[in-house]
């Protein structure tokens, strides 16, 4: 209420949503590439997982790299979000782990 401006970018209507001004649909994690962490499940094996984007995106979804990277465009900030695909997005996270997209593929 005392926001000029809320938006929110979720796969579900929370309570945050619910009073927010707009309501942009997230993508599931079938409908994007993205990567499970270590927190996922056990904080003592250290490990990520590749997740595969099974199905494109339902409706009017927009995945977290998409919705950036449009964000960022529109703002006059491209430079900040160069990546082109979302698997060149993943490749960018997965960096510093020494590991690639495709060996993890």
């Amino acid at each position: 209420e005392k926001l000029d401006l809320l938006v929110v970018h979720d796969l579900f209507m929370t309570e945050t949503a619910r009073v927010a001004h707009y309501v942009l649909p997230a993508c599931s994690h079938l409908e994007k590439w993205g990567i499970a962490y270590t927190y996922n499940v056990c904080h003592c094996l250290p490990y990520l997982m590749l997740r595969k984007k099974c199905i494109e995106p339902l409706n009017e979804s927009w995945s977290e790299w998409r919705f950036l990277t449009e964000l960022a465009g529109r703002l006059g900030l491209s430079e900040s979000f160069p990546w082109k695909t979302e698997e060149e997005f993943v490749s960018f996270m997965i960096a510093p782990s020494g590991l690639s997209f495709d060996y993890l593929l």
